[in-house]
């Protein structure tokens, strides 16, 4: 495996080759910022929230905060890409707003300046001292983030998996996440079964409904802790019984405390 990391304040990039990719090599996950993930090469799918996407190689796959999302490798065929998380502060003003707009999954192949825009990333680190190795990825995620907003997207790749009763669940779970939600809960606003809708999202998710919700939770008291809320009044905000179990839950999740989010 290969890999090359770059760290600023307000985003990253890595950039790896898996030489003979295996499923445990990608984690499952959600957070707050946005992710630019260029497929350079591979087979595999990729999974959003209850949508899964045959990848293409030069596919650009974009992914909102607070979206649960992974990749699946299909074969051992090596597979290589390049990651950006970013803050949408990246950009000034109104284009902030428009990276929402953005399609899931774009091809980039016959776009050359979008393509030298990632293939200059790998070679910061070398060249440049982290200092400006920084600089330079600012300046490339804004050249990538600019002309993506101006040009017309190419269409996506083909959609592979789609449940109207999972979008529904999530949904819920997106528009009230300080809400207890269950598998009760759910029951009673869609008139389906608990088990079914446990069965259903676990194997439609590859995640329990219960870790799911969890994981929602958190970001949304996340979100709150980077505005300013304390977190005791998150703790109730967020509608956790007690702060040990919102401690230790936040904790698993983002790998942080809530004493320690926000803090510069």
């Amino acid at each position: 495996m290969q890999e090359m990391k770059l760290t600023d304040k307000h985003c990253a990039m890595t950039y790896m080759v898996y030489d003979e990719p295996q499923i445990e090599d990608f984690s499952k996950h959600m957070h707050l910022d946005y992710e630019l993930l260029y497929f350079v090469r591979g087979e595999a799918e990729y999974h959003i929230e209850a949508q899964a996407f045959t990848l293409r190689p030069h596919d650009l796959v974009f992914i909102p905060p607070n979206q649960y999302h992974y990749l699946r490798p299909l074969s051992q065929a090596a597979y290589e890409r390049y990651v950006i998380n970013f803050e949408p502060r990246i950009l000034p003003g109104e284009n902030q707003m428009r990276i929402d707009d953005l399609p899931t999954v774009m091809n980039i192949e016959g776009n050359r300046l979008l393509r030298d825009c990632f293939e200059k990333l790998s070679d910061y680190t070398v060249r440049f001292s982290e200092a400006d190795a920084r600089l330079m990825l600012r300046g490339a995620l804004r050249e990538i983030l600019l002309c993506l907003l101006y040009e017309t997207p190419v269409s996506e790749s083909s959609r592979i998996r789609h449940n109207p009763i999972i979008d529904r669940i999530i949904a819920l779970i997106d528009e009230h996440p300080e809400r207890e939600w269950s598998a009760e809960a759910l029951s009673a606003e869609l008139f389906l079964s608990k088990s079914h809708i446990q069965n259903t999202f676990s194997r439609y998710m590859d995640i329990g409904l219960k870790s799911y919700i969890n994981s929602k939770k958190v970001l949304y008291a996340q979100a709150l802790l980077l505005a300013g809320d304390r977190p005791a009044d998150v703790c109730e905000a967020c509608g956790f019984h007690d702060y040990s179990t919102f401690y230790r839950l936040y904790r698993k999740v983002t790998g942080t405390t809530p004493t320690s989010t926000g803090r510069e």
